[in-house]
């Protein structure tokens, strides 16, 4: 039944052959039961709700024949309810059970309702003060407070009847501009009331730019996704802008995210998230754009993932206010989410790295940006198509005569044809590496590669600092080595460029020899493999041919986890995963006859690191 006012319910039962035929089909026709449903909706009205029930008096107990318990049942349901008039209810009463003064239990029902009228009548005498006092200061709101929460903590013990009533004299004097309602009212009723959807909606009327406001119906509703998707048309109407906003969507966000990504309410989630968005970008809370972004990429709802990257990015400012850290991000996100997204939305991704090519080239970030995009071509893109991100900038392409290109082709050749041999040994035999001395040391890689490229394409460049590494402002240690791509290149630098004064001192260019190269890896002796001493097994006296059949068998004893063979000193070395495997190669393979002719014997392996030191 639709809750109504003292005056509206007097104004209904005051003419009952004109109550509204809707009204009595809630009550199923019943007379008897839309009386009692009045006074159990206006019990809560200090002032006039006895009025109500005094009605339903007539109806219930006068107009009907009731017993002695039912009367007193009636009555201290009533006299439980502190009310302005409850004296003279408490006179009607005892006039009532009067007439029932010849029942056994007469004297027990009127102990039980003098106790009840006394302890009722204490409270209605305090709460009789605070009426008083707001007749005569309607706008005191401090005191508006002190009245519910007395209701709430010494009337309201099973239900907060008399604090909602209070509750809505405040806002209706507020709609009155009677009364300053401010938000700590709202809270104070909030923290101890379980508020009705028309309170919410009333709340985020009146307080439209409050995060704490926010933040209560986030509370109420926030557990059920669908909850909160009911109050959209109020949330929209919201724009939290204090300094707790930040706190608050970061909370939302967070429940969002609690609910699994399998969930199938994906019209609540993209309503709220992108709500979420939208308060965020009022506010640049870039913290929180990014997290919505994360949401969207966690439910895999692409095409709400990229209208929300193309916002985040404010593709149409300036390109030279565009943020390098924010593209960064969004790429990162695109290439992850292209495992769900269609062809339609890819195209749609490769458009932003246009747009961010035209944005940010010839700046410094975008070296970073192009990495995104190379991972993004390398995995998902088939059609051979030039694409404006392809080119490096700063690198120009020359133009190789046919002398060149022969050289080029013989240079190639001939390090295809020593593929053991590596890059460094290959240019230092192809006399394609310079090696420069007496450089400054405020000389860094780019101003180096800059002159060098002067006399021809370069391949790779390397200025050490090791030894000015802790002094600031130094960029090398006094010396570099340069290859480039072409034999003639490197010769054309020691002509041109020996004796080039760079940063005001002379540098030295010739060609590398091993001698000059710093750093070689060349010449060293191969790495030999470690073995755990308790997990492996050597076997001496092993011929080459049998070998095969060896290795065979160790696999079949256990798992093998490092396995060689020394086919000049007979030997195979075998580490097992565990000491236990190990153990039983030992056992087996010990006096072993081989087909080959030969026993295998076990050999100790600190012995065969001295042998192999020799």
């Amino acid at each position: 039944m639709k809750h109504r006012t003292t005056s509206e319910w007097l104004d209904i039962l005051s003419k009952p052959s004109d109550i509204p035929h809707e009204l009595l089909s809630e009550c199923r026709d019943d007379i008897n039961a839309l009386v009692k449903g009045a006074a159990e909706d206006t019990m809560f009205d200090f002032a006039d709700g006895y009025k109500v029930w005094q009605i339903y008096y007539e109806q219930a107990v006068k107009n009907q024949n009731v017993n002695l318990s039912q009367a007193s049942s009636i009555w201290m349901w009533r006299l439980a309810i502190p009310s302005i008039a409850i004296k003279d209810l408490y006179q009607q009463c005892v006039e009532c059970l009067s007439a029932y003064s010849s029942d056994n239990n007469y004297m027990a029902a009127m102990s039980k309702v003098a106790s009840m009228h006394s302890k009722t009548s204490r409270i209605s005498d305090s709460m009789m003060m605070y009426e008083i006092h707001l007749a005569r200061n309607k706008n005191d709101e401090s005191y508006w407070i002190k009245y519910m929460l007395y209701c709430m903590e010494n009337v309201d013990s099973t239900s907060y009847g008399f604090a909602d009533n209070i509750f809505e004299r405040m806002c209706r004097l507020c709609d009155l501009g009677l009364l300053n309602m401010s938000f700590e009212s709202w809270n104070r009723y909030f923290i101890k009331r379980n508020a009705s959807p028309e309170t919410i909606r009333s709340l985020t009327t009146r307080f439209p730019n409050s995060s704490r406001a926010l933040q209560l119906v986030v509370k109420k509703y926030s557990s059920e996704i669908q909850k909160l998707y009911e109050f959209r048309t109020e949330l929209e109407c919201m724009h939290p802008s204090d300094e707790g906003t930040q706190r608050v969507l970061e909370g939302i966000l967070w429940r969002v995210n609690r609910v699994p990504s399998s969930i199938t309410q994906t019209p609540e989630i993209s309503y709220v998230v992108k709500l979420v968005f939208t308060w965020a970008s009022d506010l640049s809370l870039t913290d929180v754009q990014r997290t919505c972004i994360c949401t969207f990429l966690r439910f895999k709802l692409s095409h709400q993932l990229l209208d929300t990257i193309h916002s985040f990015l404010h593709l149409d400012r300036d390109p030279a206010s565009l943020i390098a850290d924010d593209w960064l991000f969004s790429l990162d996100i695109c290439v992850a989410s292209l495992d769900f997204i269609d062809a339609e939305a890819r195209d749609s991704i490769t458009k932003l790295f246009e747009k961010c090519h035209a944005s940010f080239y010839g700046r410094p970030e975008y070296a970073r940006l192009r990495s995104k995009w190379m991972i993004f071509k390398t995995m998902y893109i088939d059609e051979d198509k030039k694409y404006p991100m392809d080119d490096i900038p700063g690198v120009k392409k020359r133009a190789f005569s046919d002398s060149n290109k022969v050289s080029a082709v013989n240079s190639a050749k001939r390090m295809n044809s020593a593929p053991h041999a590596s890059g460094l040994t290959r240019a230092l035999e192809e006399k394609r590496e310079v090696y420069i001395t007496q450089l400054d040391f405020n000389v860094d890689s780019d101003a180096l590669q800059r002159l060098l490229s002067k006399v021809g394409d370069i391949e790779a460049a390397k200025i050490p600092l090791k030894r000015n590494r802790a002094i600031q402002g130094r960029n090398n240690d006094g010396f570099a080595y340069v290859t480039y791509m072409l034999p003639e290149s490197a010769e054309k630098a020691v002509q041109e460029l020996d004796n080039y004064e760079l940063f005001g001192r002379k540098i030295h260019v010739v060609l590398a020899d091993a001698g000059k190269v710093h750093t070689r890896t060349h010449g060293r002796k191969p790495k030999q493999i470690r073995f755990n001493q308790s997990r492996t097994v050597v076997l001496l006296n092993v011929q080459s041919a049998a070998m095969s059949d060896i290795k065979h068998k160790i696999e079949e004893i256990g798992k093998v986890t490092k396995y060689e063979e020394r086919p000049d000193l007979h030997t195979v070395v075998a580490e097992f995963a565990t000491e236990k495997d190990c153990g039983l190669a030992g056992l087996k393979l010990d006096g072993f006859q081989m087909a080959e002719g030969g026993t295998i014997r076990l050999g100790n392996l600190a012995a065969l690191r001295k042998t192999t030191k020799k």
